[in-house]
C-alpha cells in the first residue's frame, strides 16, 4: 500500500504485508517504511515504539481472525463516572514490558491465596493494578498488583505495599475477551483522552481492574476495566 500523510508535515509511506509458510502455520510480517523532516530526528523512536505497540496489537487481532474467525476482543466506553475512596494492599515492580505477563501472574498468584485465607472478610472490590510509570520507549514499567480492602490488615509479609486512593471521578473503558487483547481498551481510551472527550488528573495513575477470573472464567469471558482519572 501506498500511504499519503498531509498533517502535521506531508510524507510519503510504503506499507507491506509479508506471508510466509511455516508447517501448518503462517508468519505474518506487518511492515511500514517511511520517513520523517531531519529536524525531528529526537522523535524517531518514539514514533517507532508506538508504531511497534499498534501494529502488535493489530497482528494479534489478525491471528484471532485467522484462527477462529473473530477478533475476540470488544470494547465498551462507559465514560465518567465517579469511583469511591479505598483501600489497597499490594506488590510493587519496576520491571520490562515483556516481563509484565509472568510478574502480574506471579504477584495476583501470592495476593489471591492471601485474601481467600486470611482477608476475605475485608473485600472492598475487584482486585486491580496501579500504572505508576509505563514507559513505552524504553519499555519499563512500574505497577503496584493490588486487593482493596475495608481496612489494612496487621499481618502484611515484607514486601508488600499499602495505599490509599482518594474518591475521585474517572473515565472508564471496558474490555472483553483475553487479556493478550487489553492493549486495545488502552490504545482507545488514549485516544478519548488526545481527543478531549476528557480531562484527566495527571498526577493520579491510572488503573485497571479485573472482574473475573481467568481459573474459572473462560478467557472470552474475561471483563477488565480501564479507569483514567478525570477532572469533574
Amino acid at each position: 500500500m501506498d500511504l499519503t500523510f498531509l498533517k502535521p508535515w506531508k510524507s510519503q509511506a510504503k506499507v507491506a504485508f509479508y506471508l510466509k509458510e511455516e508447517g501448518a502455520s503462517t508468519q505474518v510480517r506487518w511492515t511500514i517504511d517511511s520517513g520523517i523532516p531531519f529536524f525531528l530526528f529526537w522523535m524517531k523512536k518514539s514514533m517507532e515504539a508506538y508504531i511497534s505497540q499498534d501494529y502488535g496489537r493489530g497482528l494479534r487481532l489478525l491471528k484471532d481472525f485467522a484462527e477462529t474467525g473473530k477478533t475476540n476482543s470488544s470494547i465498551k466506553f462507559l465514560g465518567l463516572k465517579k469511583h469511591p475512596a479505598m483501600q489497597y494492599v499490594g506488590l510493587q515492580r519496576s520491571i520490562s514490558t515483556a516481563e509484565m505477563e509472568q510478574c502480574m501472574g506471579e504477584d495476583f498468584g501470592r495476593l489471591t491465596p492471601l485474601f481467600h485465607q486470611k482477608w476475605k472478610a475485608l473485600q472492598a472490590g475487584a482486585p486491580f493494578s496501579i500504572y505508576h510509570k509505563f514507559d513505552v520507549v524504553r519499555k519499563k514499567v512500574i505497577y503496584t498488583a493490588a486487593l482493596p480492602l475495608t481496612e489494612i490488615p496487621t499481618d502484611l509479609e515484607s514486601d508488600m505495599v499499602t495505599g490509599t486512593l482518594p474518591a475521585m471521578q474517572v473515565y472508564s473503558v471496558l474490555h472483553q475477551g483475553p487479556y493478550r487483547h487489553i492493549a486495545n481498551a488502552w490504545s482507545a481510551a488514549a485516544m478519548h483522552l488526545r481527543s478531549k472527550q476528557f480531562k484527566p488528573l495527571k498526577k493520579t495513575p491510572p488503573m485497571e481492574v479485573y472482574w473475573n477470573n481467568p481459573k474459572d472464567t473462560s478467557e472470552l469471558e474475561l471483563k477488565s476495566e480501564i479507569l483514567f482519572p478525570a477532572k469533574a
